[in-house]
């Protein structure tokens, strides 16, 4: 109770929220220590994924929390040189259907970021706020690696195939055939030099890498949610990919398109249907206003269109995925450092 209520003054009370950030971070970190803490883990290697995955107490860049999660706003606010508070709620990831955030209400938000023109359709029906389109945020990532460090990191692995697993969330854990995933990565893995498996920190920490690590596959992590490099991990592990696999859908299929890799869902059901990638793991907390059939439904509808068209289709990527891809995803609202820039201010 007391922390939705000052949840809810952030969000409705410029002043006071600021205030109440402010007191947290420092609470929290105190001083620099938030991003000394930031700059050494950017020192450690993809594959370090246990100090990567070490806990993180939150460190807000902005108003909305959502706005500092993954790095999101703080690699925007790199690429278009702003600093301190702009008071803009950024959904940080795709969000399918008809589902709208709590942050997305607050009053004292500028408005909401999002990737796709079709997202912000969705937006403007339910909020009074501007709604602006970016495209894939992790056009706006900054390299994690130097480029001789990448080709060198490169040559090491050569052909690589990447597979992102289903993963937990805050408050849910992922559940699904682990051991149908592997053999089918395992099957795939002979045509490359090294199978990759990006791992969510929250599933390492529980210990749900160690089947991929016992088949010898390569455990990368883009690190914590509150870790302001994450973006730029993300970004840098599918650069080094040749091709892409999952086994669910999520935000990581349109970076995936979005960066030039072809990308495959993996059907885990013994039929080769859709019914084993079905992502029951929804957040049921109370946020956002709609009664959950609603929700659930138009989820459901947008994510069962997405794995008809990526399911076991093969190395190829098709003129219909990159059209639905795009359209969810933004890839023409991608916008120009000047332009974003104006846009926030």
């Amino acid at each position: 109770m007391l922390k939705e209520k000052i949840t809810n003054l952030i969000l409705n009370n410029r002043v006071a929220g600021k205030a109440a950030i402010v007191a947290l971070n420092t609470k929290n970190y105190g001083g620099q220590k938030y991003m000394e803490e930031c700059e050494r883990r950017k020192k450690l290697e993809l594959w370090d994924y246990q100090e990567l995955s070490a806990e993180m107490q939150p460190h807000y860049a902005d108003l909305s929390p959502n706005s500092s999660y993954y790095g999101i706003m703080h690699q925007i606010k790199k690429y278009v040189g702003m600093e301190g508070f702009c008071y803009w709620n950024v959904e940080h990831g795709l969000f399918l259907g008809e589902y709208v955030e709590s942050e997305s209400f607050g009053k004292a938000m500028k408005g909401t970021i999002t990737f796709s023109d079709k997202r912000r359709e969705y937006l403007e029906k339910r909020i009074k706020s501007k709604v602006v389109t970016i495209g894939p945020y992790i056009h706006y990532a900054e390299a994690y690696y130097t480029e001789e460090k990448f080709r060198e990191v490169k040559a090491k692995m050569g052909r690589v195939l990447l597979a992102f697993p289903p993963h937990s969330t805050r408050t849910s854990q992922a559940t699904y055939d682990t051991e149908m995933f592997i053999k089918k990565l395992r099957e795939m893995g002979k045509e490359y030099d090294t199978v990759m498996v990006c791992m969510f920190f929250k599933d390492i920490q529980s210990g749900a890498y160690k089947p991929y690590e016992d088949e010898g596959f390569k455990i990368v992590t883009s690190g914590h949610m509150f870790d302001s490099n994450f973006l730029s991990r993300q970004k840098e592990i599918i650069r080094l990919s040749d091709f892409t696999v999952s086994a669910s859908v999520g935000t990581h299929i349109g970076y995936c398109l979005y960066l030039g890799k072809e990308h495959m869902i993996l059907s885990l059901s013994e039929d080769g249907g859709i019914g084993g990638n079905i992502n029951e793991r929804i957040d049921v907390r109370k946020e956002g206003v709609d009664a959950p059939n609603i929700k659930f439904d138009s989820y459901h509808t947008d994510e069962e269109l997405l794995l008809k068209l990526f399911l076991d289709h093969g190395k190829k990527e098709t003129a219909k995925q990159r059209e639905v891809v795009s359209s969810l995803w933004g890839f023409d609202c991608v916008k120009q450092a000047d332009e974003l820039r104006r846009l926030l201010q």
